[in-house]
């Protein structure tokens, strides 16, 4: 019975060592806020579960369930060295040799040490962390490192060079159009012809409204006028189009007028932004009134009465306070000169002239000159336009005969004034009144006794 104890104790003292070892190892762990590898958890399995196993050995020595226990207890020790590599150069079948406590010791310090990216070894000391690199599965492609701020710099240039779509390039040189050259050209139009049974010249008024409208109202338009009447409707329907090149003249000769560059500039970009538009394509801009909203404008750059006056607008777009933008200030005003032609509050002025298209446009020319005026001098700013559109367009349908004649008094002294300043800086006017009034060194009299002194 002596001889058949030993095997039993040395089964128990084996087991209590390793359970030892394990428990030592995982609160060494749980210190360092590292969690378990699952090569750990299935190695070694519940104490209790050994316990168990090992609770046959209690029998007497005679009984052959203590030779079961014993196989029992190394062929789990076999398994946990299956699970693991080779520790320290040796090979599974040498760690059979080394006491079970060493031999956990030797495997645990063999995990902890990661292996170096430089030289492939393992490196001791550090206990190589798992991440979610480490479960990515085989045949997943692993996504590329983030770029650096000089890589992400050249993609972003690279970039550039592509985005910049449409047939205006930057360097050009396209002619400047005037207001009777594009009109020429829409007269002619075959694209404007959809848009005239689109259009709507009056308003209909049913009831009393058109009884009384047809008593008290505006006269009505003479019919030999109505043709150039639907030509300035139809162009409030056609929008923007890319590929006619009179449409990009027109812009360009606009954008030209207004910042005095030569060179054509790209059709999209943030630049449209400097004369008032407000995205990267002006077209975007032309939804309330179509083309008609870049003619209009291109009548105020490229007038030789009006051309200051539009300068001096833009002028006061760009001040510092009371700035605005000048091209969506443009559209609104063209929405409100072609909103009075629709109520007929120009028929008059059109039947007295046999007119309609010179009407309109400088019909829209006093708006803006109006709007010019309150905004400089009742000191508006952007937060104001709201007020002052509503109030210039009840002063446009109201009175537009004196909208009328106060553009035609304003341009008329703006002329006389170029002509009178003209006239003082003539070399001819000016040089003999120079040549009597200058003083040579000779007439001059010095005071030999008064001393100079230095303002």
């Amino acid at each position: 019975m002596t001889s058949l104890k030993k095997p039993k104790a040395a089964a128990d003292d084996l087991e209590a060592e390793a359970e030892k070892a394990f428990q030592r190892a995982a609160a060494q762990q749980i210190q360092n806020g590292d969690d378990f590898d699952s090569e750990f958890e299935g190695a070694f399995q519940n104490p209790s579960a050994l316990k168990s196993n090992s609770s046959v050995t209690k029998v007497s020595a005679g009984n052959p369930e203590i030779t079961t226990a014993l196989l029992s207890f190394q062929l789990k020790q076999k398994d946990c060295r299956a699970v693991f590599p080779q520790a320290k150069g040796l090979v599974p079948s040498e760690l059979t040799d080394i006491p079970p406590t060493q031999r956990f010791l030797m495997i645990s310090e063999q995990e902890a040490a990661p292996i170096s990216p430089t030289t492939g070894q393992m490196r001791p000391g550090q206990r190589r962390r798992r991440s979610d690199k480490d479960n990515i599965p085989p045949g997943i492609r692993k996504l590329p490192s983030p770029p650096t701020t000089l890589e992400q710099a050249q993609m972003e240039w690279d970039l550039v060079e592509t985005v910049q779509p449409g047939n205006g390039q930057a360097g050009s040189h396209s002619p400047l159009i005037t207001f009777q050259d594009a009109m020429r050209h829409c007269q002619t139009a075959s694209y404007l012809e959809q848009h005239m049974s689109h259009i709507k010249p009056t308003i209909k008024h049913r009831g009393m409204a058109a009884v009384t409208h047809k008593l008290f109202g505006p006269p009505q338009m003479n019919s030999s006028l109505h043709l150039e009447r639907n030509l300035i409707f139809a162009l409030a329907l056609c929008m923007f189009k890319n590929d006619e090149p009179m449409h990009n003249y027109v812009l360009q000769t606009i954008y030209k007028k207004l910042t005095g560059t030569k060179l054509d500039c790209p059709r999209y970009g943030n630049h449209w932004e400097l004369i008032g538009f407000q995205g990267l394509d002006p077209a975007t801009d032309l939804r309330g009134c179509g083309f008609l909203g870049l003619m209009t404008t291109l009548y105020l750059v490229t007038g030789h009465r009006t051309h200051g006056l539009a300068l001096d607008i833009y002028k006061l777009s760009q001040h510092e306070t009371q700035n605005f933008p000048f091209a969506i200030m443009s559209i609104n005003i063209t929405r409100i000169a072609l909103q009075t032609l629709r109520e007929e509050k120009l028929n008059k002025e059109c039947n007295r002239r046999r007119q309609v298209l010179a009407i309109f446009v400088e019909f829209y020319a006093a708006i803006f000159l109006n709007v010019y005026h309150v905004w400089k001098h009742q000191h508006k700013t952007i937060t104001d336009s709201g007020f002052v559109l509503r109030e210039t367009e009840k002063l446009a349908k109201k009175r537009p005969r004196e909208l009328l004649r106060n553009l035609e008094r304003a341009l008329a002294d703006r002329q006389s004034l170029i002509k009178v300043d003209e006239d003082d800086f003539s070399p001819k006017a000016k040089q003999p009144d120079i040549l009597d009034k200058f003083a040579g060194v000779c007439d001059l009299k010095v005071d030999e006794e008064e001393e100079v002194h230095l303002v």
